[in-house]
C-alpha cells in the first residue's frame, strides 16, 4: 500500500471538522463511489465524536492515515484511548432502516451497516480503525 495521506490530529472537536475536509479532499480525487465516500466520512466523523465524548478531556491525539492499492484505498484512525471491546464482539445489530434509536457506543450500527467488514485492533496501546474501500473500474 502506498500511503496518500498521513497526520496527526488533537482529539478535539475542530479535528471532526478537519477530517471531514481532508476525507473528502483525498478521496474525492480517487475513483472512489461517491456514496462510499459519504459513508466513509459519515461513519469517521461518529467514531471520532465518540472518541472525543470519551476522553473525558484528555490531551490525546488521533492519526489519520489514507493508503491505496491497485484496487482499494484504506481508510485508518489510529488512537490512544481506551479499548472499545464492543467493536470486536460478533453481535450484529439489526437494521438501521428500521428507525430506533441505539446507543452501542462509538456509532456501532452505524459502522456495521456501512462497512460489515470494518477492522478495529488494538495493539502496543494503541487502537487501529479501518475500513477499506474499492476502486472504481476504469
Amino acid at each position: 500500500m502506498t500511503t496518500l495521506f498521513y497526520r496527526r490530529f488533537h482529539l478535539i472537536w475542530l479535528a471532526v471538522t478537519e477530517v471531514r475536509y481532508v476525507l473528502n479532499s483525498v478521496l474525492n480525487q480517487l475513483s472512489i463511489d461517491k456514496n462510499d465516500i459519504e459513508n466513509t466520512s459519515l461513519v469517521l466523523t461518529e467514531y471520532l465524536t465518540n472518541l472525543i465524548r470519551h476522553s473525558e478531556g484528555e490531551d490525546q491525539a488521533v492519526t489519520l492515515v489514507i493508503s491505496k492499492s491497485r484496487s482499494m484505498v484504506e481508510v485508518k484512525i489510529i488512537d490512544p484511548t481506551p479499548y472499545y471491546e464492543v467493536l470486536n464482539k460478533p453481535k450484529h445489530y439489526d437494521c438501521i432502516e428500521d428507525g430506533l434509536l441505539r446507543e452501542g457506543g462509538m456509532g456501532i450500527a452505524l459502522i456495521q451497516h456501512y462497512f460489515p467488514d470494518y477492522q478495529y485492533i488494538s495493539s502496543a496501546q494503541l487502537n487501529h480503525f479501518y475500513v477499506r474501500l474499492q476502486l472504481l473500474e476504469s
